[in-house]
Formats: structure tokens, C-alpha cells, sequence
């Protein structure tokens, strides 16, 4: 089990985190081993077919609500330390290398064996995408690494991460008088036109992140019920409606909903015991799920059914969630050997890196 939580931890934060990356999980794994729902056999145009076929095409939500929740989890976080004097960029920047690097060139090497097993050679293994992916470069100067498609949002947050620290720096220099306010100004223009030179789909999703970030801004959240009832209905009328228009309003309309969900669950709400240990558990083990999910998905898929079903049983139910739980078995293996180590680099990185606080 990971390590226990820090004071202040919040389980609810946690229960949108794990949903959100097993939904993505989930969609991926249901598009690979059975056919769209247009293409069922008609008897099998069930409700409950039906309803499991919606929860996987939740995956564009899914990376939607990941970056309000990246934004506020870190960006507002970090906006919170700034206002009260305490934020610190060398630790900062060893909180984010060490979050990525405990995993990333580990999954970047599972891909490349999960692609040579399934294909029987190294012909997605370019060396100039590798060493791009282990940059946080792709989707801005090559594709995502093998037959991990994924891998394209990890460069945006990576990137949403650097831009971030530099507004914070910034804002903290205009608020003590220490800049300009036209150096200011100029510096985040930049960093805007330097976001849409990189890429423009990064740009366009990074006022989510940002508007998590501001999140951190909330001194009173609410501490009702009701809050989270009605942010929960919205958000699900903003998945409706992105499902139908798959297009940036939709995304828009998503990240909203979300902001709103989190803006209600600021305040840490206390769950019993037997379902915060599981969820906390789900996710920890979230960010390992998602970068390593997706190749062996394709291997298995390879491996065990090439062919997608069209005939959609309870059996084929249960073969798909055995799979998933192969699946499973490996990420958490994984996570125990890679992301479980992620404090212990970030210790070792700062005791190397200049603990200035500029």
C-alpha cells in the first residue's frame, strides 16, 4: 500500500483521480476488444450494454478532468504557497522532475518491449521519438513513442507545469513590486505565444489548468452536500454534451464542470476507513496506470483477440474485465517498483539541487 496520506488529505480529490484514469483505462480497453456500438449485433443493443458502452467513451472527458484537477492539485497548491511566502522553485521543480522520471523512462522501455512481442521486431523503435517522449516533446516535435498514443497529455501537463511556475514567479515579483508590471505582462504573452508555437491544442486546453490553479484561490469552500450533488450533475450534463460534439467547446464545457466539482470538494470530508484505504490505493497507482495501460492493452488485444467482438454476452463481459485485471496486476507491479520510489528521488534531487528561493 502506498505510504500513509499527509495531513489535510483529501479522499474526495482522490475518488475523481482514480475514476478519471480508470474511465480512460476502461475506454481503451473497451474499444480494442469490442466493436463500436453502431456495429453490435442487434440483440445485443441492451441497457445495460448500453450503459457500459457510455462510460467508455468517457476517455476525452477523462484527460479533460485531469488537467482541471492537475491544475488545481498542483498549480493551486503552489499559488497558495506563493501568497503566503512560501513557495520555493528548486522544490518545486524536484516535486515535478520526480513525479515524471519515477516513471516515465521505465514506461517508455515497457513499451518498447510490449511493441517488439507484439509485431516481433522494433519497427515503431525510433530513437529520435524515444529521446523526444523522455523530453516531454511529444505531440510538439514527434509522435507519442511506439504504439503508446497516450503519452501526448503527459507533454501537455509536463509543459502546463514549466509555464506555471513561471507565472507564479512572476505574479510574486509584480505583487511585491520587485517587476514591472509591462515586464510582467510581456513575460506571460510569451509564454502564450511560445504555448501556441509549440502547439496550439496545448494552448487551447491550458486555460483549464490554469483556472484549477485558481482554484487555490477558495478560502471557504463549501462544506454541504447539496454543493456536490449539483457540481456532480453538471459535470455529467458537460460529458452529454462533449460526447455529442467532440470538438474544444465540448472539451470547454467538461473542464467547467469539473472546476466546479473540485471547487466543491476542496474541504477534506472524512469517508470510512474500508473505502478510503481503496480509494487512495486506486489512486496512487493512477498515474503508472495510465502511462503503461495502453501497450499492453495492444498486446493482449494481439495476443488473445485480434478480431473485436460484435456479439457482446455477459461472458464477454467477463473475459474483457479479466483481461483489464491482468492488466491491472502488472500496473500495480509497476507502480511498486517505479512510482512507489517517487519521494526517494525527489530526496535524492534535492539534496543536488541549489535550494535557492529567488
Amino acid at each position: 500500500m502506498p505510504p500513509p496520506p499527509k495531513s489535510g488529505h483529501n479522499p474526495a480529490l482522490d475518488l475523481v483521480r482514480a475514476t478519471a484514469a480508470f474511465l480512460v483505462f476502461f475506454c481503451h480497453l473497451r474499444g480494442h476488444f469490442f466493436v463500436a456500438w453502431g456495429d453490435l449485433d442487434p440483440s445485443c443493443r441492451t441497457t445495460l450494454n448500453f450503459c457500459l458502452f457510455t462510460l467508455g467513451r468517457l476517455g476525452r472527458e477523462s484527460v479533460m478532468i485531469f488537467f482541471a484537477l492537475s491544475g488545481y492539485l498542483v498549480g493551486g497548491k503552489s499559488l497558495q504557497a506563493m501568497l503566503s511566502g512560501k513557495l520555493n522553485a528548486s522544490d518545486y521543480a524536484c516535486s515535478r522532475l520526480s513525479r515524471f522520471y519515477a516513471i516515465v523512462p521505465a514506461a517508455l522501455i515497457l513499451t518498447l518491449i510490449c511493441d517488439y512481442f507484439r509485431l516481433g521486431n522494433f519497427s515503431l523503435a525510433d530513437a529520435r521519438t524515444f529521446w523526444c517522449n523522455l523530453g516531454m516533446l511529444q505531440g510538439i516535435a514527434s509522435p507519442s513513442f511506439g504504439s503508446n498514443a497516450p503519452l501526448w497529455s503527459l507533454a501537455y501537463e509536463w509543459w502546463y507545469y514549466v509555464f506555471g511556475l513561471g507565472a507564479l514567479l512572476g505574479l510574486r515579483r509584480f505583487i511585491t513590486k520587485q517587476g514591472s508590471t509591462r515586464l510582467c505582462v510581456l513575460g506571460f504573452v510569451l509564454a502564450m505565444v511560445a504555448l501556441f508555437v509549440m502547439s496550439r491544442p496545448m494552448l487551447e486546453y491550458f486555460p483549464v489548468w490554469l483556472a484549477g490553479a485558481c482554484l487555490g484561490l477558495i478560502k471557504s469552500p463549501p462544506t454541504k452536500t447539496w454543493p456536490i450533488v449539483a457540481s456532480g450533475a453538471i459535470l455529467l450534463g458537460a460529458c452529454a454534451l462533449s460526447m455529442r460534439r467532440q470538438d474544444l467547446l465540448g472539451d470547454y464545457s467538461v473542464g467547467i464542470g469539473a472546476l466546479v466539482l473540485i471547487a466543491s470538494l476542496i474541504h477534506p470530508r472524512n469517508l470510512p476507513q474500508w473505502m478510503s484505504k481503496p480509494i487512495w490505493f486506486a489512486a496512487a497507482i493512477s498515474f503508472s496506470l495510465y502511462t503503461i495501460h495502453y501497450p499492453l492493452i495492444e498486446l493482449l488485444q494481439a495476443a488473445w483477440n485480434p478480431i473485436r467482438v460484435a456479439t457482446i454476452t455477459i461472458n464477454a463481459w467477463t473475459k474483457l474485465f479479466a483481461i483489464g485485471g491482468v492488466i491491472l496486476l502488472i500496473v500495480v507491479v509497476f507502480w511498486w517498483i517505479f512510482e512507489r520510489n517517487t519521494t526517494k528521488l525527489k530526496r535524492w534531487l534535492q539534496a543536488r539541487w541549489p535550494q535557492a528561493n529567488p
